[in-house]
């Protein structure tokens, strides 16, 4: 990656952990130990959503994130949010790969919310994308088989 990449990605990085309206400091924190624990125990049906949506980093509207109750902002298990704007995908997996890791401490989990289904228990991280046009909601579920800390 060159110096002018790695600068425009935590540029971007920090971009999209800026939320307009909104103090992130003023959220619940869900640690990455309560965020496997809970996982761990969603039901496999019910969902607020069809089987298979949001297995890889997808656009939520509006009306799908109402369905969710957010939980609290995605912190370490020291209580802090990491800031590594870097990617990891150690098996050649991309962003929109359904097999990617859910790797808590790297772009784009670490700048996570983290929202709970009401009717299954699921849980699902969601952030601002800020790199296209306009900004973006993207939710990913948490799959617990795919979680790398």
């Amino acid at each position: 990656m060159t110096k002018s990449n790695l600068l425009v990605a935590t540029i971007l990085f920090f971009i999209s952990n800026m939320v307009v309206g909104q103090d992130k400091t003023d959220k619940e924190v869900v640690s990455w130990e309560k965020l496997i624990q809970l996982s761990n125990k969603a039901l496999q049906d019910n969902s607020c959503f069809k089987e298979g949506k949001f297995l890889a980093w997808q656009k939520i509207t509006k009306e799908e994130e109402k369905m969710l109750t957010i939980l609290g902002l995605l912190v370490n298990d020291k209580g802090k949010q990491d800031d590594n704007p870097n990617k990891y995908h150690p098996e050649g997996t991309k962003y929109y790969s359904k097999e990617a890791p859910i790797a808590l401490a790297y772009y784009p989990y670490n700048g996570c919310d983290v929202f709970q289904c009401s009717k299954s228990g699921k849980l699902y991280l969601i952030y601002t994308e800020h790199g296209g046009h306009k900004p973006e909601r993207r939710c990913r579920l948490v799959q617990p088989q795919l979680i790398h800390k």
